[in-house]
């Protein structure tokens, strides 16, 4: 096991790195590529070099793969015109001091909190620390913006 403390906005955490690479590794996709949606590709697209500098030093750090969330969401445009996401990763560990954001541009908002209802399979048992986002990112996709429902939303037809 190998634990280290990591700080981010404030917060202290400690993460076992080791585990949670590991888990990561045995995950085949990310919540947005699951998806599909419009707004979840942009994400997929994105999500490597439109976070703060800080945040993927921390995924790095902790073994989070950000390609590989727990659940992301487009919620539209911002007044700045960039894409407003939340979304939700894990690690195995624990919070030992909480906080607030960072202070980049764009805004970051990160807390943690006990895994939730769309904690993945494989961060299932105790240990596990959820990691919730929220942000602003650009649209990068070829394509205009076209909103599409998240297939999970999509209305299913009856026989």
């Amino acid at each position: 096991m190998s634990v280290k403390q990591a700080e981010i906005a404030g917060w202290l955490v400690s993460v076992d790195t080791e585990r949670t690479r590991t888990t990561y590794e045995s995950i085949a996709k990310g919540g947005w590529e699951i998806c599909g949606c419009a707004g979840c590709r942009n994400f997929g697209a994105v999500v490597r070099r439109g976070l703060p500098p800080e945040v993927l030093a921390f995924f790095r750090g902790a073994g989070i793969d950000p390609l590989k969330d727990a659940e992301v969401y487009e919620l539209g445009k911002t007044s700045s015109g960039m894409r407003a996401y939340g979304g939700e990763y894990y690690f195995w560990g624990k919070v030992e001091k909480a906080s607030g954001e960072l202070s980049s541009k764009p805004k970051f908002r990160i807390s943690f909190a006990s895994p939730g209802a769309l904690v993945r399979p494989e961060f299932r048992a105790k240990g596990a620390v959820r990691l919730l986002f929220d942000t602003a990112l650009p649209w990068v996709l070829q394509a205009d913006y076209h909103p599409d429902p998240c297939p999970a939303e999509k209305p299913t037809r009856k026989s």
